[in-house]
């Protein structure tokens, strides 16, 4: 898992399949948690685009969706 780079850290684009700690504050609905894994599956042509990520949660407010329980063997 790849921390949450810094805010003075160079920009750069992450590669499709990592898994980063990102601040919540970027999840919407607003998420309980100050941070949360995300899996990148897409990445823009340049960093000015946007990046796709998914994040897992056990919110039944996030819909639509698919069900994931907590799970705490994962």
């Amino acid at each position: 898992m790849i921390e949450i780079p810094h805010l003075d850290a160079d920009p750069y684009l992450p590669d499709v399949g990592e898994v980063y700690w990102v601040d919540s504050a970027i999840v919407q609905p607003a998420d309980k948690k100050s941070d949360r894994p995300a899996l990148v599956v897409a990445v823009p042509a340049s960093p000015l685009g946007r990046i796709t990520l998914v994040t897992r949660t056990s919110n039944i407010k996030r819909q639509p969706g698919v069900a994931s329980p907590r799970d705490d063997a994962l």
